[in-house]
């Protein structure tokens, strides 16, 4: 029961514990939560790469935005020559 309720809540690792925890228990569902644990696991390893490679081109686009704005400082600050 606590498993399902965290999974509409969407606490993906509190609903993982929760049916292995019933499994531990002896539940006669064993096959079910051992599906569903497996599918929760593989949700949240997705979830993680995804949040990695965001975080990549997060940093990749700030050290742009870093060197642009350094460029245009250097040519707005460039002495006149005439």
């Amino acid at each position: 029961m606590l498993g399902i309720v965290c999974l509409i809540r969407n606490d993906q690792n509190l609903a993982a514990a929760a049916f292995e925890k019933a499994i531990a228990l002896n539940s006669p569902q064993k096959k079910i939560l051992q599906t569903k644990i497996a599918e929760i696991r593989e949700f949240i390893r997705e979830s993680q790469s995804r949040r990695n490679e965001f975080q990549a081109v997060l940093i990749f686009v700030l050290i742009v935005l870093i060197l642009v704005m350094i460029g245009l400082a250097r040519l707005l600050c460039r002495p006149v020559q005439n």
